[in-house]
């Protein structure tokens, strides 16, 4: 019925900002083509097969099951609610989605910029924001687990590393990346570690 309908944030905390993007369903297309690409499976059963049993196959969606939305079995009314919030601001808003039977993929856009200025202001924004943030990674992990991190954290210190010493890709990417660029004539870069050899 759906798609994964991600819902992305960011928000400034006066350090590092909080960056979150997640998706209504408890896994994504994406990642089913990949584990199916490597042979491998899903550590829980976050998919339905076609008659709805439940199973960790990621093949599933090619035999026409579907992705369970996030909550999976336990509650994923809550994945299932945010999916049709995100079906409303996307399609809704724009008034064109599901019902006008697009073809190809069916992906809407809803951007919100808020303005902290036109509020209590930028200041007082991040007051609220930044002790929020601080108090989250000051919070006592479970015994034997890393420090508490903000959404976005490490997916920013990636950032810092790609553009330092370049984008590491899973394994896969690049080989079916390579079909394509030679039918589009596109010369793929060469990859850092075997342009050091």
């Amino acid at each position: 019925m759906f798609s994964p309908n991600p819902f992305a944030a960011g928000f400034p905390t006066g350090d590092v900002p909080v960056v979150t993007d997640i998706s209504a369903s408890i896994t994504t297309n994406n990642m089913s083509q990949r584990l199916m690409r490597r042979g491998e499976r899903f550590p829980h059963p976050w998919l339905l097969e076609a008659d709805g049993t439940p199973t960790d196959d990621p093949a599933a969606i090619t035999r026409g099951g579907t992705i369970l939305p996030a909550g999976g079995l336990d509650h994923g009314q809550k994945g299932y609610g945010w999916a049709l919030v995100t079906e409303a601001l996307t399609q809704g808003l724009s008034g064109h989605g599901r019902v006008d039977q697009p073809s190809g993929m069916l992906a809407g856009v809803f951007l919100q910029v808020i303005d902290p200025e036109a509020f209590a202001g930028l200041g007082a924004f991040t007051r609220q924001t930044g002790h929020t943030a601080a108090a989250c990674r000051a919070a006592e992990p479970r015994p034997g687990l890393p420090p508490v991190r903000l959404p976005g954290q490490k997916g920013l210190s990636l950032r810092e590393t790609a553009l330092r010493d370049g984008v590491t890709l899973a394994p896969g990417i690049l080989e079916a990346m390579r079909p394509l660029a030679e039918r589009l004539g596109v010369t793929l870069p060469q990859p850092l570690a075997a342009a050091a050899v």
